[in-house]
């Protein structure tokens, strides 16, 4: 099992792991324009970041398990944490029972996932948390059975989120809570379902479903 932890004052950390199990990485970076990308592929792996203090803060996460054989699952997990103003946040995970959680915390944040597996009984769980004024989530999820859950709080949040795949396909909740918030959801195929909940003035909503 490797374990890396990382604690860096204004810096570019970039970290690439071929196929391997068990790994650990925890990264934290204090100040403004901090650079984190990090690429991990087997299974067991996790991954901790936490950039705060600062602004203008760039996360780029990427695990991949497309080599495992069969259905084994990845089991992958991370959790990232940016508290500032215009950070970014863009998240990729391919496997199996992956997991991801994300939260920011300031202003004009902007956080993308793409969620992908192949899996007929176990997907990933994505939740996201982002709270100030005009943040924006971009969300894609491809496969079966993953659940997402995603929160902004504040004035002019905005969600896109698009949902693809088969039966016993995709959950979504999303709650938005504040002023001038935008929703738009697309399901492609059957039995997504879709939770929404937004709470103060000038909220619009958007819904698109298409069976195949």
């Amino acid at each position: 099992m490797k374990n890396l932890v990382l604690t860096a004052l204004t810096c570019v950390f970039a970290f690439n792991l071929s196929f391997a199990q068990d790994n650990r990485i925890n990264l934290q970076q204090i100040s403004d324009r901090n650079r984190a990308t990090i690429e991990q592929e087997g299974q067991n792996d996790e991954i901790d970041v936490l950039q705060t203090g600062g602004n203008n803060n760039v996360a780029s996460i990427k695990q991949m398990a497309d080599n495992l054989p069969g259905n084994m699952d990845s089991k992958q997990g991370f959790t990232l944490e940016q508290v500032g103003s215009n950070n970014s946040l863009t998240a990729i995970s391919r496997g199996l029972d992956n997991d991801v959680f994300a939260y920011q915390i300031g202003n004009d944040n902007r956080a993308t996932f793409d969620i992908r597996n192949n899996s007929k009984d176990q997907g990933a769980t994505t939740e996201l948390y982002q709270q100030g004024r005009e943040n924006l989530a971009t969300i894609q999820m491809y496969g079966r059975r993953n659940q997402l859950s995603a929160d902004q709080i504040g004035l002019d949040n905005r969600i896109t989120l698009r949902m693809e795949g088969g039966s016993a396909a995709h959950d979504a909740t999303l709650r938005q809570e504040g002023n001038h918030n935008r929703l738009d959801v697309q399901q492609l195929g059957s039995s997504h379902s879709v939770s929404v909940l937004q709470l103060g003035n000038h909220n619009v909503a958007t819904l698109k479903t298409t069976n195949k």
